[in-house]
């Protein structure tokens, strides 16, 4: 609530408390101290699309109810009626009381859900969200913010707004709907809203972007912490495209609606004249030893132009920047001095007034720098438990920790030594001891059979991941890293 309603009703309640004095008596429906205002934490969105929040309530408001959705302009979007708290409790707070010092006020704490067809009609978008509560029957009294009758008072009261991303998304799986959505703002970058609950306390969140022929041309984990994306570091050519958020939790996947994105020509005096992207003059190729190995097609232009190798981690950050040295066309990944983690490099040239001229495509390597294998899921590191082990030249990862990294639910049933996997309607099955596995029922020949270790952590093969989840699975031998892509 914004201090000016504050005040308003700060003078209003006055006002009422004066007439309903008599002799110096106050009568006994006075007022003696303004009302608890209305508490609204915890906003988001379960997986069965309704909306879930924390509230507390002064006592004597839980009967009338409404959450209010507002636009980014302050227009009223909806009002919707909430019927009850559930989960509640009692609990004692102190507010300001009119002659002084403070009074003891009982307040209704606990949950309120508002189903999710009530947000069916209301368009994808960012909206302000408060809880607006009354001590009065408002369909009795003309509508208004707020109205004081004396000797008692009717009084409405507003929390402060919080902000929430609606969409009824495009969900594959009706009950799944993304917690949050996407927008494109005036500079170009990609903001990102995600309301995460306990619900979504294990999802996996990704950026897509598809270019014009509907072609998935870059997909990057979202750091929830930062959510927010230059689109300069995407090294993306000018063009058109859609964007679009998915979540993969417990099994299953959903999306928000497309975003379009265009991505302009670089600002220009006309001598910027090299082509990003596909088109560009040269390229980068990540050896096995180590190495990075930088090509170029042409020199002649290049007098105009610095060019550099930039190296972003997989947030799309920037962390290094070299000036090549275009008689040395190759480097060392240790030359980089990255820490462990997954990065993305690329050439940029830049001409002599500091302005970006052209990019090539990225290459993307990894680095580790510990004793063990890593893995690394969609360029994001993985910590588990237990690592990944080498047994007679095969590569064997910890099978619940990796399929739920990557989305799926995981049963273990003791009795039969069985692991069975769920994930977006596919059922995958495995016995310990045992070479053969099912996925829909048809059979998957594994290298070496699956392992149990320790007694509690089930080893498969890695290339098993590929084929029983359809992810893209790649063995780095210069980092001794277990490389996943969805």
């Amino acid at each position: 609530m914004n201090w000016s309603k504050k005040v308003l009703y700060a003078l209003l309640l006055s006002l009422a408390l004066s007439l309903s004095f008599e002799g110096g008596v106050a009568s006994a429906c006075s007022r003696i101290a303004m009302p608890f205002s209305p508490v609204l934490t915890e906003v988001g969105f379960a997986e069965n699309g309704n909306l879930s929040a924390w509230v507390k309530v002064d006592a004597g408001f839980t009967k009338h109810m409404d959450l209010v959705i507002t636009d980014s302009r302050g227009e009223q979007i909806k009002q919707i009626p909430v019927k009850s708290i559930t989960k509640a409790k009692l609990v004692t707070e102190y507010v300001p009381a009119f002659g002084g010092g403070e009074f003891a006020v009982e307040v209704r704490t606990g949950a309120i859900t508002i189903a999710a067809k009530e947000f069916r009609d209301i368009p994808d978008d960012k909206y302000l969200v408060s809880l607006v509560v009354r001590d009065f029957d408002p369909s009795e009294t003309a509508k208004g913010g707020l109205s004081i009758e004396p000797p008692c008072g009717r009084i409405t009261l507003e929390s402060d707004a919080v902000s929430l991303y609606i969409t009824g998304g495009e969900s594959e799986k009706d009950d799944l709907v993304f917690p949050g959505g996407i927008s494109i703002d005036e500079d170009g970058d990609i903001e990102i809203t995600i309301n995460i609950t306990a619900a979504y306390a294990k999802a996996k969140f990704y950026l897509v972007i598809y270019n014009e022929e509907e072609k998935e041309v870059k997909r990057i984990t979202i750091n929830t912490k930062n959510p927010r994306i230059s689109s300069s570091s995407l090294n993306l050519p000018a063009g058109k495209y859609e964007v679009r958020l998915e979540v993969t939790n417990e099994g299953q996947t959903a999306h928000t609606k497309s975003v379009r994105w265009v991505i302009g020509e670089p600002d220009s005096t006309g001598t910027v004249v090299i082509p990003s992207g596909a088109e560009f003059p040269g390229g980068i190729t990540v050896n096995t030893n180590g190495t990075i190995t930088i090509v170029l097609q042409s020199q002649e232009w290049l007098t105009q132009y610095n060019v550099f190798l930039v190296a972003t981690d997989h947030y799309g950050k920037e962390v290094q920047r070299i000036k090549l040295n275009l008689a040395k066309p190759q480097i060392s990944i240790a030359e980089l001095k990255l820490l462990t983690g997954s990065y993305s490099v690329y050439i940029e040239i830049v001409d002599k007034q500091g302005r970006v001229a052209a990019h090539s495509l990225p290459a993307v390597f990894t680095v580790n720098l510990t004793n063990q294998i890593a893995v690394f899921i969609d360029g994001q590191l993985q910590v588990y438990p237990k690592n990944p082990i080498e047994i007679d030249g095969r590569t064997l990862v910890p099978l619940r920790a990796i399929f739920e990294s990557l989305g799926a639910r995981v049963e273990w049933d003791e009795a039969t030594q069985t692991v069975t996997a769920y994930k977006d309607g596919n059922v995958i099955q495995l016995t310990i001891g045992s070479k053969i596995a099912y996925k829909n029922g048809e059979r998957i020949v594994l290298d070496v059979p699956a392992q149990l270790l320790n007694g509690d952590t089930t080893l498969v093969p890695v290339r098993f991941v590929s084929e029983a989840l359809g992810a893209k699975v790649q063995w780095d031998p210069y980092s001794r890293s277990v490389v996943i892509t969805q």
